[in-house]
């Protein structure tokens, strides 16, 4: 089978979501790593128990650009918390996207987190300010249709 996570399908998906150069250009790091890295050692301690030798790039395609609706519980807006997508944080957060995205898991760690951070899509960014302690859970729902590649990203801060 043929592999479907192309240069092309980033590209495109990356448009479809109308990222701002920054973003784009992560995505296409992301996407050069995900082509050269080997897939994880199965003898090491978190793969041990996963085969990935027999894992099928080729049956993945890239994902649809969703972009889902976030609710915050009544109050935490007027608090200063933060929850909405990728395209509205990028424009009225942007210095907070950048300097959080994708910190707490390295791109570079194995060739599926290179494959997530070249693909993500549908994905929310959280700010909580820095004193507040949020007492209810802010959560996040996606709805997937059957068929076709999921790569949901959230970006959490928590000052």
């Amino acid at each position: 089978m043929t592999d479907k996570l192309t240069r092309d399908a980033l590209d495109t998906l990356s448009s479809a979501l109308d990222e701002p150069g920054w973003l784009a250009d992560r995505r296409r790091h992301a996407f050069d790593l995900y082509e050269k890295l080997d897939l994880p050692d199965p003898k090491s301690e978190e793969w041990r128990y996963t085969d990935v030798r027999r894992f099928d790039f080729g049956a993945f395609t890239a994902p649809e650009a969703r972009v889902s609706a976030v609710k915050l519980p009544e109050g935490l807006a007027a608090k200063g918390v933060v929850a909405t997508d990728f395209r509205t944080a990028s424009a009225d957060y942007e210095d907070l996207l950048k300097e959080h995205f994708f910190t707490e898991v390295p791109v570079d760690e194995h060739k599926f987190t290179a494959l997530h951070a070249a693909f993500h899509s549908d994905d929310v960014f959280v700010y909580v300010p820095p004193g507040l302690e949020v007492a209810m859970p802010i959560e996040v729902m996606r709805n997937v249709s059957a068929g076709g590649s999921v790569f949901p990203h959230t970006t959490i801060v928590v000052d």
